[in-house]
């Protein structure tokens, strides 16, 4: 190299216009500050068994960044941002009328209201290989985990995968005699990997391709739009880790672009926000003031609603959890696991 480019390459350190930071793996990159950064309401638990557990996600070819991208964001809209592992089924009379009407009479809805145990039963009886509602199947096999594993079917499709068969408890019993290991945090990674790997979603994380990897896990779009958010926060949280300095503030930018976007679709499945389809004062103003409504709807902290979309001022995460709430999106759960 001759002196000339030296030099020239001494100048572009020294104005930091290049990037001596090598990209991490995705084994270095999955870190608890990284994880709370993606989600900062993350419980403590999930969190460690995740930077513990991490090496599962390699078993399952996430193996780089897109692929975690989307895996993250699959997983964090499932249990709510790594804030729980089962289905909440804690519904009012409203939230049983509008999400499983047909399973119950206009005189049970009060009846039925917030007993979790009794809705899972009624709703989910007779269907994914579930017993009748006098089995306790609907509750023992109720949606779970990280991928919201749901009936009987999808239990034991899932429970005889090469990874889940050696999943244990402290009495040597699994998945089938015990099926809390799929509502406790590492009994759910292993599962979410598992199912993961078995849906051979990688290549549509490859290219990006959000709906497609949505449709293999949620057995449709549902949440779609939750999970572009929950996308954004994941391509913000490791993306520095990753894929270095430079590439990161790519990556800010991107993120900041679809979080903005995500956030529409949510309001506008609201009937809170209608796009003008034109980036103008007029459409700004009118998603600032969806955004309002929304805070004051939801009853959330006043300022929540603040949303930039730059990267040094990210989605508050009042809103971030208010957006991606269960009850936005919650619908009869019905996947299954993809047969050979």
């Amino acid at each position: 190299m001759g002196r000339a480019a030296v030099t020239f390459l001494v100048a572009m350190l020294c104005l930091g216009k290049i990037d001596v930071s090598s990209a991490g793996s995705i084994s270095d990159a999955i870190t608890v500050d990284n994880i709370v950064k993606m989600s900062p309401h993350a419980r403590a638990d999930l969190v460690d068994a995740l930077v513990r557990d991490k090496k599962q996600l390699e078993g399952a070819g996430i193996t780089n960044p897109n692929r975690l991208y989307q895996f993250m964001a699959e997983i964090a809209t499932e249990s709510a941002g790594f804030t729980t592992l089962e289905e909440n089924l804690n519904y009012t009379k409203d939230g049983l009328r509008r999400v499983f009407r047909k399973y119950f009479l206009e005189s049970e809805l009060a009846t039925f209201a917030h007993r979790r145990e009794a809705i899972a039963n009624r709703v989910y009886a007779n269907r994914m290989k579930n017993g009748p509602e006098a089995s306790g199947d609907g509750w023992k096999f109720r949606g779970s985990g990280y991928i919201q594993l749901t009936g009987r079917r999808n239990f034991e499709a899932v429970a005889n995968l090469p990874v889940v068969v050696d999943l244990r408890d402290s009495n040597n019993h699994g998945l089938m005699s015990n099926t809390d290991l799929a509502r406790q945090p590492v009994g759910s990674l292993t599962i979410a990997t598992a199912f993961w790997k078995k849906a051979n979603v990688n290549g549509s994380a490859d290219e990006g391709k959000t709906e497609l990897v949505r449709r293999a896990i949620n057995g449709g779009v549902n949440g779609l739009a939750q999970t572009k958010l929950w996308l954004a926060q994941a391509k913000r949280a490791f993306g520095p880790s990753l894929q270095g300095r430079l590439e990161a503030a790519n990556i800010n930018h991107e993120a900041d672009t679809e979080e903005a976007q995500a956030i529409r679709e949510i309001l506008a499945q609201l009937g809170l926000y209608k796009s003008t389809g034109l980036e103008s004062p007029q459409d700004q103003a009118a998603f600032k003031l969806a955004v309002g409504k929304f805070v004051a709807e939801e009853g959330l902290p006043e300022g929540a609603g603040g949303t930039e979309s730059a990267s040094d001022k990210p989605i508050s995460p009042e809103l971030l959890y208010g957006l991606t709430d269960f009850a936005l999106f919650a619908d009869e759960r019905e996947k299954e696991l993809p047969q050979d």
